[in-house]
């Protein structure tokens, strides 16, 4: 049988999108959003313990501060695997939109951080401009020049 999963590496080194493949006929479509198995074999050191978010940085990392983004859609079945030290963010493009994540390890309050979306140090280039933000990422100041990453 052949995999529901397609490994699409990015530029950035661990940062892998998941490309899904749907079984799709009249009556509408099965995906598989998960199976050990497969996973196992587009990313062996992925281990899923609990679906939760988290938001780190890594400190003397070659992509410190750099960023990638894709479109994650209902019609497009990618998923991104986000290595363990990454910030991650997202902007929803439509008005219904659902996310699943899933983790590698248990959630830990005390290791989270955040960045303000629109750090001009950051420069994400958002697909929309930025029109509701949490109060929580608003109120994370921009970086200092002096940042070295989210010590926990």
């Amino acid at each position: 049988m052949s995999s529901r999963f397609e490994r699409i590496d990015t530029p950035l080194d661990g940062l892998i999108l998941l490309q899904r493949r749907p079984i799709a006929d009249a009556r509408g479509f099965l995906e598989r959003l998960y199976c050990e198995d497969e996973i196992q074999a587009v990313h062996p050191s992925m281990r899923v313990v609990q679906a939760n978010r988290s938001l780190t940085l890594r400190c003397g990392s070659p992509t410190f501060l750099r960023w990638h983004g894709e479109v994650l859609s209902a019609e497009n079945h990618r998923s991104l695997f986000v290595p363990a030290g990454f910030a991650h963010g997202f902007q929803t493009l439509s008005e219904d939109c659902e996310l699943l994540y899933f983790h590698s390890a248990a959630h830990a309050p005390a290791a989270e951080n955040g960045l303000h979306p629109q750090d001009p140090r950051l420069g994400i280039a958002w697909p929309q401009a930025i029109a509701e933000m949490s109060a929580r990422d608003a109120a994370h100041g921009f970086l200092q020049d002096d940042f070295e990453g989210v010590v926990v």
